[in-house]
């Protein structure tokens, strides 16, 4: 019985829809509101909004592809109803904007689209998952999460430095009430769930805390340690979307027969500085060329150097440092995984980004919870400015599924 459950529960595990890039053909994917770049990937339920969707091929030939689109448990795992239980869907789903690059040193094929449209509607809140394919080979290139919500609920939220002294300098503590306004739930520990996101990461999540103190229609979440984040610091930050006239942060540009390749300046550790104020995206990135309205097709590729001082060659041996953000849909693989190099006592890494402006943060990886953390590369102060978000999942057991009814 025992091996039954484990196998069982590794299967669910695997099954697991995380955000991720399959092909390395596939770069800059941004899944948004339209019109709002720079926000989560959430819509109401017939709100009247669209999400939109880009990202790049890096090839100088069209490819047809399509994309599909799965509803999730609260766990992300696939739901087993069929797609007509929570969406309509006429044929099959193709980009509406298919577009070769232009006049650039790195050929690419920008696609983009935005649903609900004609062909597809949504019926049911909750987790979605979004996935490309190639239409010729059938080979799934990307997916990433969003999410459908109803507000059918009241949230009241609170960001504060951490009240347990052990915290307060370091963390940041996020406390919520729940008004029901008479939205009936039976049983509240076993049917809300409530995640809480942090810049919309996903390895720091926290997930499934129980109320605190229930009064009526008033449900609390307030905790002093389950409900913690690592505050960590402001995001670093550059732009290249003017490659003849440099940002500020980097240091060297040149042509190398190719494409472009710029330097970024040297960063020192900050664990022990004091914290430092600076104006961010929170994580994202927004390709941008010199013309207005042309990022999409005219904007280059160009190969970005980073580097990360760190004087501490016993301790880097046992790190493993990423240079992380939106871009790479917070992923930590091979590409953006930074190696030491001993003889100068740095981390350096080297990426290939579309012209634009980026937000990173160094971060290395915990071995035992796997999130990422900033405190050895960055510091982590509770003066950092972050955004958050809340979602209330609650389950529906005449539909049976997990409906969003709180954001």
């Amino acid at each position: 019985i025992f091996l039954i459950s484990f196998l069982l529960h590794a299967v669910c595990i695997a099954q697991q829809f995380q955000n991720e890039v399959f092909s390395s053909k596939v770069a800059s994917v941004q899944m948004s509101p339209s019109g709002s770049p720079l926000q989560s990937p959430v819509i109401q339920l017939l709100g009247g909004k669209t999400m939109s969707v880009h990202f790049d091929y890096l090839d100088s030939d069209i490819v047809d592809m399509r994309y599909d689109i799965q509803l999730c448990t609260k766990n992300w795992l696939p739901v087993s109803h069929h797609s007509s239980h929570y969406c309509k869907v006429l044929g099959t789903l193709y980009f509406d904007t298919v577009q070769n690059s232009v006049n650039t040193h790195v050929p690419y094929v920008h696609y983009s689209t935005s649903f609900p449209h004609n062909n597809f509607e949504f019926l049911l809140s909750g987790n979605y998952i979004f996935r490309v394919f190639n239409d010729y080979t059938n080979e799934l290139l990307f997916q990433v999460r969003f999410m459908v919500v109803e507000q059918l609920i009241e949230l009241t939220t609170n960001v504060t430095q951490a009240s347990n002294v052990m915290f307060r300098d370091t963390h940041q503590e996020l406390d919520v009430e729940v008004n029901l306004h008479g939205f009936t739930v039976h049983d509240v520990s076993r049917d809300m769930y409530l995640v809480y996101l942090q810049n919309g990461r996903w390895d720091n999540a926290i997930y499934g805390l129980s109320p605190s103190f229930i009064s009526g229609d008033k449900i609390s979440y307030d905790y002093e340690r389950e409900n913690l984040f690592e505050a960590g610091a402001e995001f670093y930050h550059f732009n290249c979307k003017n490659i003849r006239a440099p940002h500020e942060h980097v240091v060297d540009v040149y042509f190398n027969q190719s494409q472009f390749e710029l330097s970024l300046k040297p960063y020192e550790p900050q664990a022990y500085s004091v914290y430092s104020s600076r104006s961010d995206l929170n994580g994202r990135f927004l390709p941008s060329f010199e013309r207005p309205n042309d990022a999409q097709t005219d904007a280059d590729y160009v190969r970005v150097n980073y580097i990360l001082k760190y004087p501490n060659s016993f301790a880097a041996d046992t790190l493993e440092m990423y240079v992380c953000g939106h871009f790479n849909l917070w992923q930590t693989n091979e590409l953006n995984k930074m190696t030491y190099n001993f003889e100068k006592k740095q981390f350096e890494a080297s990426l290939v980004l579309k012209q634009g402006y980026y937000d990173f943060l160094f971060a290395h990886k915990n071995l035992y919870t796997h999130h990422l953390q900033t405190n050895e590369t960055m510091g982590s102060f509770s003066q950092t400015k972050n955004e958050y978000e809340v979602f209330v999942y609650f389950y529906d057991m005449i539909e049976d599924y997990d409906r969003i009814i709180g954001y």
